[in-house]
């Protein structure tokens, strides 16, 4: 009697499964990228084929993005397309991939890469469990890493039609200097951004690894310190941190998210009044992210400035209604008041 009341209980705790189970789904994506190297300039087969693959993931991630988006949906989430492209390159796990080539217009060679990549509806949900705060810092690093990758690819292009019109010997060897110094960067640039999907999937110190050769490669990368910085923050060594975002702005990434980390440093350090003086930098840079007022109202809130908080907290939900940290704040200050 007893055998049969354990296997009840058994088949019971087997059907509470079933709904994760058949809720479960992975998605198959399928993209190819190109990259014609030529017209001349003599460039690495190597880094033609990084950026053959760069070119296929890029679409692939955009694919992803729309599979992100309906488990979003149904999950009632509301993403911006800066967050869906954060998530959807994070959970993209690359299955197969197959390098061609092909000669073109008689000398120039076009690199193809085809990517096969999975995306599991469970590391979705992981994911949109992440808090937004958390997800703006990553659409933040990954925007300046975007604008990076644009500016390269839009160099090596400018490289070749200069190359095409040289005048002369010394002319031609300054411009494959340049290429070589681009071909650098690009490659350092594909580690950083194997670096932030570790991260984004919280694997902090493999993420390191990945930002350190791309130090290797290019030593002033200021992008390189910047993405580290928030490897080290998730590991909370918030020195080795901070130092790395100071490299940031010492080699010239002077702008609104190294500030808004640094202040977020500063934050959890309990140092109100530093992190103000950070989240006061990225404001002046940037005038309509309603998680920065919300922080810096935090701040004001921490300093016993009130009326500053609820100024900030206001416009941090005039620019987003649903800002939590604003509405709670915003509550937590109306029952000091009353």
């Amino acid at each position: 009697m007893r055998d049969w009341r354990s296997l009840f209980i058994v088949l019971c705790l087997f059907s509470l499964l079933l709904p994760s189970v058949a809720f479960a789904e992975v998605k198959t994506i399928e993209a190819e990228g190109s990259y014609t190297m030529g017209d001349g300039l003599e460039e690495s087969y190597a880094v033609a084929e990084q950026r053959a693959r760069a070119d296929a993931l890029r679409k692939a991630s955009h694919r992803a993005g729309i599979f992100v988006e309906s488990i979003s949906e149904v999950k009632d989430s509301t993403l911006t397309r800066d967050e869906v492209n954060i998530i959807s390159s994070t959970v993209l796990e690359v299955k197969e991939e197959h390098l061609s080539k092909e000669v073109v217009a008689g000398q120039a060679l076009r690199y193809r890469c085809h990517v096969v990549a999975l995306v599991d509806t469970s590391a979705v949900m992981g994911q949109l469990r992440r808090s937004r705060e958390d997800l703006a810092a990553a659409v933040a690093r990954n925007k300046a890493l975007e604008a990076e990758t644009a500016r390269m690819n839009a160099e090596i292009e400018d490289l070749k039609a200069q190359y095409a019109q040289a005048k002369d010997d010394v002319e031609r060897a300054s411009i494959r200097a340049k290429a070589r110094l681009n071909e650098e960067s690009f490659s350092a640039g594909e580690w950083i951004r194997k670096g932030n999907i570790l991260s984004d999937r919280g694997a902090s110190r493999q993420a390191i690894e990945c930002y350190q050769k791309a130090l290797e490669l290019a030593p002033r990368s200021a992008m390189a310190y910047f993405c580290m910085g928030f490897a080290y923050g998730d590991l909370e060594d918030y020195d080795r941190a901070m130092n790395c975002y100071r490299q940031a702005l010492s080699l010239g990434l002077d702008y609104s998210g190294v500030h808004a980390q640094m202040g977020g440093l500063y934050l959890r350090q309990q140092d109100y009044g530093l992190a103000l003086q950070e989240y006061n930098r990225a404001i002046a840079e940037i005038k309509d992210n309603a998680s920065l007022y919300a922080l810096r109202g935090y701040c004001h809130e921490l300093l016993h400035d009130y009326g500053e908080a609820l100024d900030d907290y206001e416009e941090a939900l005039r620019l987003n209604p649903g800002q939590k940290v604003a509405k709670d704040g915003m509550a937590r200050i109306a029952w000091l008041m009353e």
